[in-house]
């Protein structure tokens, strides 16, 4: 019981710390894991509680596995949108990945999650497969495609770009999210937290050279 809670707090500890590595994950994974199979070795002790608790697993991994509905790209892209900009005004911690503190690669991997299995499981792969703006300008696992590259975003035609679409810096080193009306969102270490910019300001993100990518869920 004593192993257990200890497995509980710091599985915790590991869901609300801010910065993340590919270790922590499958350390969270395994603890989860760990936690779900005591407390339904408990339960299945009691008749009231057996089946409860086997439902209660169950039926989230049964929405998982489900194919899911098809999905309408402006909602999502409008959903993914208003999700992004929830984390204004948080402040930016490299390698951060919630409200606490968060980097700009993963803020563009947030905002993905709703109510249908298709669009939670990429939520899930984007999760565990902690993409840097840089491997998503490689298109890495072919997460995204390119658009256009551009001498800067003020000078860019935004009418070629809906929400969501991203820019990456040439170099690789920053990723911002669109939200439409040529307005951009980003965790800035500059400002310290995630804020939008707009076209037309006097921002170094807005003035360098970028390349521009669409999510292929998103397409």
């Amino acid at each position: 019981m004593a192993g257990r809670r200890l497995s509980l707090l710091i599985a915790l500890v590991l869901l609300v710390w801010p910065v993340k590595y590919q270790t922590t994950r499958a350390l969270f994974v395994l603890l989860t894991g760990i936690i779900l199979i005591g407390w339904l070795t408990d339960c299945w002790s009691v008749p009231k509680l057996k089946w409860t608790s086997l439902a209660v697993i169950l039926i989230p991994l049964t929405f998982l596995l489900l194919p899911g509905r098809p999905t309408d790209s402006i909602r999502v892209r409008e959903r993914y949108a208003n999700s992004l900009r929830s984390f204004v005004g948080t402040r930016y911690v490299w390698g951060g990945e919630n409200w606490l503190g968060i980097d700009c690669s993963s803020l563009v991997r947030r905002g993905v999650l709703t109510l249908n299995p298709r669009t939670v499981r990429t939520s899930l792969y984007l999760w565990w497969n902690d993409t840097s703006a840089r491997a998503l300008q490689e298109r890495h696992l072919r997460m995204t495609d390119t658009i256009a590259s551009a001498r800067s975003l003020n000078g860019f035609d935004h009418a070629q770009l809906l929400p969501g679409d991203l820019a990456v810096t040439a170099n690789g080193v920053h990723i911002m999210a669109y939200l439409g009306d040529e307005r951009w969102i980003e965790a800035d270490p500059a400002f310290g937290k995630v804020v939008i910019l707009r076209k037309g300001e006097d921002d170094e993100w807005l003035q360098t050279d970028v390349e521009l990518l669409r999510w292929r869920w998103l397409e």
